[in-house]
């Protein structure tokens, strides 16, 4: 089998949805930002909120764009919709469509083990970019401060 040929169109389709799902995602920040302002971290509940609404999403519109859906199956339009749109607008619709595809192909071991190891992968990355990144950024900051202090500059 040979690799499939680049398709620019399919590039500029995931791009645009992209720029569209991000967008739509910052809107809800700002929509949900009056009530969870308060909270320490606002951007959990809004997270939280966006991949539960884009999973839904991502069920409805694989099957309306699938082989026998009403939308057709372009990959036009699924590249825009589903992997731009979507994968813009959340940090887990696609991924839950995967698993659910594993599931239903009757691979439940690959599937429990591609949620585990998404999962455990993707927070020790986090973890260990946090871990890295913290102190190059703060220890920075304190290096100045204490040499602004010892040159006589608040």
């Amino acid at each position: 089998m040979s690799p499939e040929r680049p398709r620019p169109d399919l590039a500029i389709a995931v791009a645009i949805g992209g720029a569209i799902g991000s967008g739509l995602r910052h809107g809800v920040d700002v929509l949900l930002s009056p009530w969870l302002g308060a909270l320490p971290d606002p951007g959990f509940e809004a997270t939280f909120l966006v991949n539960a609404v884009g999973c839904f999403l991502i069920g409805v519109l694989a099957v309306l764009t699938g082989r026998r859906g009403p939308l057709g199956n372009g990959p036009r339009f699924r590249a825009f919709i589903i992997t731009g749109l979507l994968g813009g607008f959340t940090t887990a619709s696609l991924f839950s469509l995967e698993v659910l595809a594993l599931i239903q192909a009757d691979e439940l071991g690959m599937a429990g083990l591609y949620v585990l190891a998404s999962f455990s992968i993707c927070l020790a990355a986090v973890w260990l970019a946090y871990a890295l990144t913290w102190p190059v950024l703060h220890g920075r900051a304190l290096r100045r401060r204490s040499a602004m202090r010892r040159a006589g500059r608040p």
